[in-house]
């Protein structure tokens, strides 16, 4: 829970290091509900200008001004907390918890499920100016332990069983059992808890085993079977939007275990990054995917991307891996996709993208909405897509939201002269909407799933779309893409 609440509050912080606080324009509207969705707790995120809340990200600019209620608590790092501030956006004196941070604020939608039992309460302590404060819930017995003393703790107090856990140096939560309370109104739950610890005691061995294939073994699995015999390659196509044509595919790895099970990268790529592999899943990929489309007859008449990880482009690995692998020719038919996330040498990253893009190799920001990056971060990598993760697709339909925060990442793509490709797509509804959004390039099970090479071969032939000539190669972010 603690992690939950720290990321949202670091999306206040970014709020205020990446918009200007002076007015609600469309820009810094946009921003908000960007932030809005990327949020676990918070929500109806607003400016607030000399004290008075001016526009909300539900309410857009308010016609009246509302004056905010004094803060509870000022917790450390200019963080604020208001136990009943007042929602702009329903009718009537409605009143839910507001943190705020700088000139930004927003309502909270605490993670944790409202306690019904009446032997039980909760309480989130913060360090704030006077020492520990009560931010959240209803227990009134106080924390023993102070926030730097991490961990969990017990004991009992007044016919109260407690636990505190202090999860950092300024935050605690305290859970308070009334032990009687809970006897009396539980009879049948303690029947049912003692028979449960049996049977806890029986299959613990079972799981513990389950657990230890299932997870235990898949890191030294990839150790002892990361190879290209256990590598292979899916490729789903990208079209345009004006023409439906054939534009580009995406190459999707997938690894087949000990156990003859052909898994997602989702379920192993924290595993290869935690081993030191990550180069090396790269090469097989790319060396796997090249082989392929060489058998196939398809290398220098398709375009394709290859996922890379962020230190592979800092390193100068993929840059590389390209020059060894393919005539300089071809470089202007490979795209790089590089996964949205936190980079910590951002400066060494925009080198390597800039190297690439002078050999004329395209460069994609996949799952674009989910990570970390924001506008100064895209001017200076200097891409050539934006990939629009399918969360942000997905519903688009029949969430307004969906698709505001869709516009706004086209705008901010138009830009940067940067082209869109939206991820996701499986409606015709969902397809339409991207469209008049002013979408480049769509890629979903609507238009094919991921695919074998001999499949995709199929399925270009059959839109009649290879052709013998070789693409413009591009030479800024103008370049317009050519149709296959």
């Amino acid at each position: 829970m603690d992690a939950v609440i720290e990321h949202d509050l670091n999306i206040l912080r970014e709020l205020n290091l990446n918009s200007s606080p002076q007015s609600c324009d469309p820009e810094t509207l946009s921003r908000m509900r960007i932030a809005e969705f990327r949020s676990a707790s918070l929500h109806e995120f607003g400016l607030v200008k000399e004290n008075e809340l001016v526009c909300t990200t539900v309410s857009g600019v308010l016609p009246v001004p509302v004056l905010q209620a004094s803060a509870d608590l000022m917790g450390i790092n200019g963080i604020e907390f208001t136990q009943t501030a007042q929602v702009t956006s329903v009718p009537g004196n409605h009143k839910e918890m507001q943190v705020k941070i700088g000139a930004f604020r927003a309502l909270i939608r605490p993670p944790i499920p409202p306690v019904q039992a009446p032997w039980l309460e909760v309480g989130i302590f913060a360090l704030s100016d006077k020492g520990l404060s009560k931010a959240y819930g209803t227990s009134n017995i106080q924390p023993r332990y102070r926030p730097e003393t991490k961990g969990l703790h017990y004991w009992t107090e007044n016919g109260y069983w407690v636990a505190e856990s202090c999860y950092n140096s300024v935050s605690c939560g305290v859970v308070s059992v009334d032990i009687a309370a809970y006897f009396w109104h539980e009879r049948e739950s303690s029947l049912v808890i003692f028979t449960c610890l049996l049977l806890i005691c029986g299959l613990g061995g079972v799981v513990s085993t389950q657990l230890y294939e299932r997870y235990i073994t898949l890191s030294r699995q990839l150790k002892r079977g990361l190879s290209s015999q256990r590598i292979e390659c899916l490729y789903q196509p990208i079209l345009t939007f004006d023409s439906g044509k054939y534009e580009s595919c995406e190459v999707l790895c997938r690894w087949r275990d000990e156990n003859d099970q052909l898994l997602s990268p989702a379920l192993f790529i924290n595993e290869i990054e935690h081993n030191g592999q990550a180069q090396k899943l790269t090469r097989l990929v790319m060396d796997r995917a090249i082989a392929e489309l060489t058998e196939a007859k398809l290398l220098g008449k398709i375009r394709f991307a290859i996922n890379a990880f962020p230190e592979d482009i800092a390193t100068g690995h993929i840059e590389q891996m390209i020059d060894e692998l393919l005539p300089s020719e071809l470089h202007q038919l490979v795209t790089i996709e590089v996964t949205e996330r936190e980079v910590e040498d951002m400066g060494r990253v925009a080198q390597g993208i800039q190297r690439l893009r002078q050999k004329s190799v395209l460069v994609a920001i996949d799952d674009f909405g989910t990570g970390f990056s924001n506008f100064q971060h895209l001017e200076k990598l200097q891409i050539d897509y934006l990939k629009i993760d399918k969360s942000f697709v997905w519903s688009m339909e029949s969430h307004g939201i969906r698709g505001s925060l869709v516009g706004a990442m086209v705008s901010m793509a138009r830009t940067l002269k940067v082209r869109t490709i939206a991820e996701g797509v499986e409606t015709n509804e969902q397809l339409a909407q991207l469209k008049r959004l002013g979408v480049d390039l769509s890629q979903g099970y609507l238009h094919a799933k991921p695919m074998p090479i001999k499949q995709l071969t199929r399925f270009i032939k059959q839109l009649h779309l290879i052709t013998r000539k070789l693409p413009r190669t591009h030479s800024s972010n103008s370049w317009n893409g050519a149709a296959w």
